[in-house]
């Protein structure tokens, strides 16, 4: 067992680290498997030895599948599964390169060893095509356990995820019940109302969002105000990436909220703050290329804030990647956190190259070569 931390190493690392121990099966999330082997970056490590990729702790994607084509050598086996912790692995399904998906859904598999799953509706009778999951076995207490989980049956008779029974959340591997941020939240004096919901476009990676409901007369805080806010009452694990304001909380029928329309909701593009201006110097306009690329955006002045525009942790160890590849330096990950603007970054990136040896900093390429920033 060969345990690597992706919250203290960057991508680069951990896929060193891989290759020089020769490791041959990877477990891992779905979203740190995305950030580790994603096509947004080259992979110039040798991944022969890896026979078995093992996803678990999250929904997994049908381009999670067609990445490990992409990635791993012929012969190897990839697989998806589930399970909880009160019960372990549950399902499996094996694949190989040659393997093809049920159209877009990437199938859970088959109950392992002499465990049953059931599918049953809200009475308790068996469901037609799609139920809450309950796993029938002499290893869980009572011999039967409702996981609030929701799945449907495939063809091939295995089963894929549909979603949850109640509102419990799961991103990077990790249950998050948004009731316990939504309180965290309304502590905010200018707070009335809160929703927090998970939103997995497909475009993107998944990310929690916060909708706000304002009190009277009260105005929207910023996002760096909020994750202060929060810093002290709740893990990081268990800060949302969003902060949008709303007038209301859509509701039910019933009048309970209606998570669901919040997480259909498109997301609206994360607005900068309007104060452009010409970068000063190499390294404020490398950052400023880096930011635009990571970001897929251009207006971004240089005391915007990285994660107020989009950013997440997993595109912090992008940027640190791709200071290493650039400059040659190694941006401590707190440093993005504590210092989200380009201005700030910049003075901590020239004092790492001066402690480096003093090397110059590469011109910035592409428009920023060609021409100052808007």
């Amino acid at each position: 067992v060969y345990p690597l931390d992706i919250r203290r190493l960057d991508r680069e690392t951990l896929l060193d680290r891989i290759a020089d121990a020769g490791l041959s099966v990877l477990h891992a999330t779905p979203t740190v498997y995305r950030h580790l082997f994603g096509s947004h970056v080259a992979c110039r490590q040798d991944l022969s030895r890896v026979r078995l990729v093992v996803l678990g702790g999250e929904a997994a994607r049908r381009a999670d599948f067609e990445l490990f084509r992409s990635r791993f050598r012929r012969g190897a086996q990839f697989v998806n599964g589930y399970g909880l912790t009160e019960a372990t692995a549950v399902l499996q399904c094996f694949s190989t390169h040659d393997t093809q998906p049920c159209g877009n859904v990437l199938s859970l598999g088959w109950p392992l060893g002499d465990q049953r799953v059931l599918l049953l509706d809200e009475q308790g009778q068996p469901a037609g095509v799609s139920g809450e999951v309950v796993i029938e076995s002499r290893y869980v207490p009572g011999g039967r356990l409702h996981t609030g989980d929701l799945a449907r049956w495939l063809p091939d008779g295995s089963l894929a995820w549909v979603g949850r029974r109640d509102d419990q959340l799961k991103l990077g591997g990790i249950r998050i019940e948004p009731g316990e941020v939504e309180a965290a939240l309304r502590t905010h004096p200018a707070l009335a109302a809160v929703a927090v919901v998970l939103h997995a476009e497909a475009a993107s990676e998944p990310m929690l969002v916060a909708y706000c409901s304002l009190r009277r007369a009260a105005t929207m805080p910023t996002p760096a105000e909020l994750r202060a806010h929060l810093k002290p009452l709740l893990p990081d694990a268990l800060l949302p990436a969003r902060y949008l304001a709303i007038e209301s909380l859509p509701q039910l029928p019933n009048g309970k909220l209606d998570r669901r329309a919040l997480a259909g909701r498109p997301l609206p593009r994360p607005a900068a703050t309007g104060r452009t201006a010409v970068a000063e110097g190499d390294i404020e306009a490398t950052l400023t290329e880096l930011w635009q690329m990571l970001l897929k955006r251009e207006d971004i002045g240089p005391e915007d804030d990285f994660f107020a525009l989009g950013g997440h942790s997993l595109l912090a160890t992008r940027l640190i990647a791709r200071l290493r590849d650039r400059l040659g330096i190694e941006l401590p990950l707190i440093s993005i956190f504590e210092i989200p603007t380009i201005r700030g970054l910049a003075v901590v990136v020239a004092q790492l190259t001066e402690r480096s040896g003093g090397a110059a900093v590469p011109a910035a390429i592409g428009r920023q070569a060609r021409r100052p920033l808007p």
